[in-house]
């Protein structure tokens, strides 16, 4: 981001970024746990059989598991986009924020993950992801133009 990273409005209006919200590595150690879980429910079904368990402990097993499976499927398609509107992360449902409505921001680091954490006007709390390196320094530039108080 050379262009001037006070005005993040403007510079992402006119360089919109779009890229992974989750790193490759966690996608694939989501995937990893994926498929353990998966093995482990068919292993137990395959062991117990279906006539053991109740029909509404069926469906609560049923439930949970199109639960893990959508939030699974939301992880490896999540979208982090930064653009003159502001700053939007597709998941289960998208979560924008406008760039009128931050009112601090600060970027956590961890080994697999990179979070921008938004504080708006109203007090609420957004917290973005960024899977790749650029949209990590654009996180930084953002907070740098936000510092949180």
């Amino acid at each position: 981001m050379s262009d001037d990273p006070r005005n993040p409005r403007q510079y992402f209006g006119e360089h919109p970024m779009l890229g992974p919200a989750y790193h490759q590595i966690f996608k694939a150690t989501a995937t990893v746990l994926m498929m353990a879980i998966v093995f482990y429910a068919y292993r137990a079904l395959e062991r117990e059989g279906g006539a053991v368990f109740s029909a509404q402990v069926r469906m609560v097993f049923a439930m949970a598991g199109l639960t893990v499976l959508f939030t699974y499927y939301g992880l490896l398609r999540s979208q982090t986009t930064i653009d003159g509107e502001g700053i939007a992360q597709s998941w289960m449902f998208k979560k924008p924020v406008a760039w009128s409505d931050i009112r601090g921001a600060r970027v956590v680091r961890h080994p697999l993950a990179v979070r921008l954490i938004v504080r708006t006007q109203s007090g609420r709390f957004h917290v973005y992801n960024a899977g790749s390196e650029d949209l990590g320094h654009a996180f930084d530039a953002i907070a740098r133009a936000y510092p949180a108080a």
